[in-house]
C-alpha cells in the first residue's frame, strides 16, 4: 500500500490527536468544584484552552502539509530503490528470491530491508539497500542478561514467544496477537470520538481565522503598548514631542526674519528634494563687504543652527558653501517620531 493518503486522511487525524489532548487537558485545567477558588481556577483554565485551540488551529495546515511530503517522500523511496545485488543463500549456495520489500526506517535516513527466501533450504536473509546484512539482536534474558533460547508456537490468532535461559532458567513469554479485530474496535473508538468532540476542540476555518486576526491584533497591541513605554523613558522621544513642526514656508519666513539685521538679503529657496526627507537647496547673498567669505559662512551658519534647534528642520552637514558673495547649503526637513528622537540624540 502506498504510504500517500488523501488529504483528508491526515486532517481526521490532526482533528482526532487535537481531540485527545483536548480532553486531557480538560479533565486536567478545568475543576469541577463550583468553590470561588475552583471558578477562577476553571475561568483561567478556559482561556488557556481557547488559546490552545487557537494554536492547534495555527499549526494544521503546516502539519499536515509536512505529513504528506514525508509520506511522498516514503513512496519515492519505494519506488526508487533497487535492490542491492544478486543474493545467493549462504547455507546452501543458491540464488534466493526476494520476498519483500519494507521500509524499515521511516524518517531520515530512510532504509529499505529486503527479505529473500530460499526455495531448496527454507532459509531466510535480510539486506538493506546499501548492502549491509541485516542481523537479529540476540534476546536477552531479564535476569542475568545472557542470550536466550526462544521457542514459537502459533495458536489460531496469536503467535506465543517463549524465551527459556539456558544460564538462569528464567523464562519469559511475548504474544502478538493476529487477530485485527482489537484494531478496527479501536479505528471505531477513535471514529466516534472525533464526531463526538470534533466541534469541541477543532476550530473550524471560518473560527480559526477569526482567532487568528484577533491573535494578532492583541500582538499588535501588545507590542504598541510595550514601543510606547520604551518611548515614554526616553527623554529624546519627550523633546522630539517638543519640537515646532514647521513647513517648508513656515521655516524660509523664520530664516529670513533670522538674517534680517546681521548684514544678509535674498534668502531664496530652490526645488526641493522630497523622499524620505525633504531637502531644499537655498541660496543667501552677503550685504557686508568688510566680510571675508570664511567669516560670512561661521557667522550664518551660527545664526541657522540656533534658529532651527527648537525646530523639525536642521541645515545639512556639508555646511555651507561661499562664492563673491553668495552662500549655498541645504536644509533638511524631518516628519517621522524616529528621525525626530535621532537629531534630539545629536
Amino acid at each position: 500500500m502506498p504510504f500517500l493518503k488523501p488529504e483528508k486522511h491526515y486532517a481526521d487525524l490532526y482533528d482526532l490527536f487535537t481531540v485527545k489532548g483536548g480532553l486531557r487537558r480538560q479533565k486536567l485545567c478545568i475543576p469541577e468544584d463550583e468553590t470561588i477558588k475552583s471558578r477562577w481556577g476553571a475561568k483561567v483554565g478556559e482561556i488557556g484552552m481557547i488559546l490552545w485551540k487557537g494554536e492547534r488551529y495555527s499549526c494544521k495546515s503546516e502539519t499536515i502539509m509536512k505529513w504528506m511530503e514525508l509520506d511522498r517522500q516514503r513512496d519515492h523511496k519505494m519506488e526508487s530503490t533497487d535492490p542491492p545485488f544478486d543474493v545467493c543463500c549462504r547455507k546452501c549456495g543458491k540464488p534466493l528470491e526476494i520476498a519483500s520489500k519494507d521500509l524499515w526506517k521511516m524518517d531520515d535516513p530512510m532504509r529499505i530491508l529486503f527479505i529473500y527466501e530460499c526455495d531448496t533450504c527454507d532459509a531466510i536473509h535480510g539486506y538493506f539497500d546499501n548492502g549491509e546484512e541485516y542481523t537479529v539482536k540476540p534476546h536477552l534474558c531479564s535476569e542475568c542478561h545472557n542470550a536466550v533460547r526462544a521457542q514459537y508456537l502459533r495458536q489460531k490468532d496469536a503467535i506465543t514467544t517463549t524465551f527459556l535461559c539456558q544460564q538462569c532458567g528464567h523464562k519469559d513469554q511475548e504474544v502478538i496477537n493476529l487477530d485485527d479485530n482489537w484494531l478496527k474496535k479501536e479505528q471505531a473508538d477513535d471514529r466516534q470520538l472525533l464526531a463526538k468532540y470534533r466541534s469541541t476542540y477543532c476550530l473550524s476555518d471560518e473560527e480559526g481565522k477569526r482567532h487568528t486576526q484577533g491573535i494578532a491584533s492583541l500582538d499588535r497591541y501588545i507590542a504598541g503598548r510595550e514601543e510606547q513605554g520604551r518611548k515614554d523613558a526616553d527623554p529624546a522621544y519627550h523633546k522630539a514631542k517638543q519640537l515646532k513642526k514647521l513647513k517648508a514656508s513656515e521655516v524660509e519666513s523664520l530664516l529670513a526674519k533670522v538674517i534680517t539685521g546681521h548684514k544678509y538679503k535674498d534668502l531664496q529657496l530652490d526645488k526641493p528634494q522630497i523622499d524620505r526627507f525633504v531637502i531644499i537647496p537655498f541660496t543667501v547673498v552677503d550685504d557686508d563687504p568688510q566680510r571675508s567669505g570664511h567669516q560670512s559662512q561661521t557667522a550664518l551658519q551660527r545664526l541657522f543652527k540656533k534658529a532651527l534647534e527648537p525646530t523639525n528642520w536642521r541645515l545639512m552637514s556639508e555646511g555651507l558653501s561661499y562664492r563673491l558673495g553668495y552662500l549655498s547649503g541645504r536644509l533638511k526637513g524631518y516628519e517621522q517620531e524616529e528621525d525626530l528622537m535621532k537629531i534630539i540624540r545629536t
